[in-house]
């Protein structure tokens, strides 16, 4: 047993296990005993002394979390990968690559991969190969969408990644790529986007409308921005924020199926927001049916939407505070519900005796969790629940002083 930061003393822990847990759970708020930047120093001394001891066990972890989908926010699976594309051994580099090739989905999670990549290991050839795999992999099409969506995050630019790569196109991509770098470097502005897609095209059209001198002193011009936004497919993230607290806007989204499931999962406050707390019956039905489809066609994560249900309960997201709409709230219990009917047993469990244990001290109730509005205990209680069905217990043990026996709840509440 070790000394713990309680000034108790509990069993020490593998550091495969504090691996899991930090994949799993990230260090982002502390904890009760520890700040974030203690907590963090404290997972990545554990996971470098793992990762050097056992590194291809390391990445089989890695890409197991990845895979079954297993953390709260990619950030630490990142951070990880990164750090195991310097190991000595050439197919777990090969591995890790592979894991951040999967997190680079979109060009925010690209720019925090450079931002690790960067600080751990430096812009060497293998980092700039990455790079060029990023951007031509795509077709131009989305190279273009997901470009003009995602302009810049966390400090980087496509201009910055563009020049650090030293990323070669076709030659038909580069009266667009041109304007990219031009555009970074702050010698253009989006109204001169070459209109080379539809969706490049219908951007420029709404920003030389919005930037037309005489745009707010004509009639009705708000049609206009809705017209534009459903005739060309347009995203939420492309609309310039005086619009997005327009209701009409996020009709013309909604109804016109140009808010893909998680970003719908994401606004729901902002949602509940403008429409005044009153969503009309046609807008909640697209919101079910989009939701409800994003779960069947496995766009969401278990945590996605309890983070998505733990913000909307408390009613205050991180910039907009609003009255929950108890049809949404309850659309959200559903689809966790839904998480714990469908998961059915587990064979990984077969022939196990698992015991599902919660702390209920009062340390677990002092703060909410990673963002989400939920106490760690509540957290807890909703993961071991879910856990406790799929391996098929009824019954789990909470403790602080003492434990006691108390049976699983059937549905979240």
């Amino acid at each position: 047993m070790i000394e713990n930061h309680a000034g108790g003393w509990s069993f020490k822990v593998s550091s495969e296990v504090m691996f899991r847990r930090w994949l799993l759970l990230g260090s982002e708020g502390g904890s009760y005993y520890q700040g974030e930047a203690e907590l963090t120093l404290d997972n990545v001394k554990s996971f470098q002394y793992f990762a050097v001891r056992e590194p291809k066990r390391a990445v089989e972890i890695m890409r197991e979390h990845l895979d079954r989908k297993w953390y709260l926010r990619p950030y630490p699976l990142m951070a990880a990968a990164s750090y195991m594309t310097m190991s000595d051994d050439a197919d777990v580099r090969s591995a890790a690559w592979e894991i951040l090739k999967d997190l680079a989905y979109t060009p925010f999670n690209f720019f925090r991969i450079l931002s690790y990549l960067k600080s751990m290991r430096g812009t060497g050839r293998s980092v700039r190969k990455f790079i060029n795999w990023f951007y031509t992999s795509k077709s131009f099409k989305d190279f273009v969408y997901q470009t003009l969506k995602y302009r810049q995050r966390d400090g980087w630019t496509h201009r910055d990644a563009l020049l650090l790569g030293h990323v070669k196109f076709e030659d038909s991509w580069q009266e667009y790529t041109r304007w990219l770098v031009e555009n970074g470097k702050g010698n253009t502005s989006i109204v001169e986007v070459p209109p080379v897609t539809k969706y490049a095209e219908g951007v420029r059209k709404l920003y030389e409308a919005v930037q037309n001198p005489d745009f707010f002193s004509r009639g009705a011009r708000l049609e206009d921005v809705v017209k534009i936004v459903s005739n060309y497919g347009l995203t939420w993230d492309v609309i310039p924020s005086e619009f997005l607290k327009q209701p009409d806007i996020w009709k013309g989204l909604i109804v016109n199926d140009l808010l893909p499931a998680i970003a719908m999962l994401r606004q729901l406050p902002r949602i509940t927001a403008v429409f005044d707390n009153d969503i009309p019956d046609e807008i909640m039905g697209r919101i079910e049916a989009r939701l409800n489809n994003g779960y069947e066609s496995g766009k969401f994560t278990f945590y996605q939407i309890l983070r998505a249900y733990g913000i909307y309960r408390n009613g205050r997201s991180a910039q907009i505070s609003f009255n929950p709409d108890r049809r949404i709230k309850d659309l959200l219990l559903n689809l966790m519900r839904r998480f714990f009917t469908d998961s059915g047993n587990d064979d990984s469990f077969e022939g196990k005796n698992v015991l599902v244990v919660v702390d209920e001290s009062g340390s677990m109730s002092w703060s909410n969790m990673n963002g989400m509005y939920i106490t760690p205990f509540n957290f807890a209680m909703l993961f071991a629940s879910y856990l406790a069905h799929v391996v098929g217990n009824r019954e789990m043990v909470l403790f602080d002083t003492d434990y006691r026996w108390i049976t699983v709840p059937k549905t979240v509440d």
